[in-house]
């Protein structure tokens, strides 16, 4: 039975000629990443026309060279670049050249599980497309990830977090990326989490187990939160579970009491009114303590 990929949500795919000049609604595919960069994709990639499973293929995995991604600060969004072999590129135009004089469509699948689909206004000639993945955020983006490479995310039984090993791959601001793995029984290495932020762990909910957590990327500070809870891993963005304008770990702060110092600081802020709470994670949930004036030593 067909079923979409729930964990997106809604996605709106963007098809992008990389020969022609883009407008600022598009994203910006002048330097498409080099085939030593890219990501492999599973074998069971498809794109078809229209947006059932039973349309016609315009292309499979041997016509894809590789996929990349990365956070678009302008728009706020996760971009994914597919790139193209010469002949998924004639595959491509043909195709996109007869869809775009009726507005026809074009759907990405993994297996028989739909991913998006979007109208094709103009045809795509280029060595690659890009799709904006407005519903993939840090609690997601790995599995998704994952998924497009045909790969198993975690394996069945997972250790601690205690117990997972952290590789940082890169720390540079635009192309962070951290990696943490377990060694199974044979020796081998599992993935069981890459994040695309500086993370630290830290025991949120003073159990005696850490949690991770992620500093977001973006204009404003933000964090998120993994937890394994029960042998499954559980995420949770703080500004966006709150509605808040910001977050921050506490623990990296000077001049608190210290019994505050492995909370959370939210701020809220909407005109005039601004407001600054402090908040306690516990199980995947946030629960609000006191203001933040009240964390302060007294002066």
């Amino acid at each position: 039975m067909r079923k979409k990929f729930l964990i997106l949500g809604f996605l709106f795919i963007v098809l992008v000629m990389t020969s022609a000049c883009s407008s600022q609604s598009k994203p910006n595919l002048q330097s498409v990443p080099k085939e030593e960069d890219l990501l492999i994709l599973a074998n069971n990639i498809s794109l078809k026309t229209g947006t059932n499973f039973s349309g016609d293929t315009v292309l499979e995995s041997e016509d894809f060279i590789g996929f990349n991604y990365k956070y678009s600060e302008s728009q706020k969004e996760y971009i994914f670049t597919f790139k193209l072999t010469d002949e998924g590129q004639e595959k491509m135009a043909d195709a996109t050249t007869k869809l775009a004089e009726t507005s026809g469509d074009l759907s990405l699948w993994i297996s028989d599980e739909l991913i998006t689909s979007s109208k094709v206004m103009e045809p795509v000639t280029g060595d690659a497309f890009a799709v904006y993945m407005v519903d993939v955020n840090e609690g997601n983006i790995s599995n998704f990830v994952a998924k497009l490479e045909g790969r198993q995310q975690t394996p069945d039984v997972l250790p601690g977090i205690d117990d997972w090993n952290k590789e940082i791959i890169s720390d540079k601001p635009d192309k962070t990326h951290v990696r943490y793995y377990v060694l199974k029984e044979d020796g081998n290495e599992e993935t069981v989490l890459d994040v695309y932020a500086m993370t630290e762990e830290h025991d949120l909910d003073k159990d005696g187990l850490n949690e991770i957590v992620v500093y977001l990327p973006g204009e404003k500070r933000n964090i998120g939160i993994y937890d394994l809870i029960s042998g499954e891993l559980n995420y949770i963005d703080v500004s966006s579970e709150l509605d808040a304008t910001w977050s921050e770990y506490m623990g990296n702060m000077g001049n608190l009491q210290s019994k505050y110092l492995n909370y959370i600081e939210v701020g809220f802020e909407k005109g005039d009114v601004k407001r600054y709470e402090v908040y306690q994670y516990k199980n995947n949930t946030l629960i609000y303590l006191c203001p933040f004036d009240d964390t302060l030593l007294m002066q």
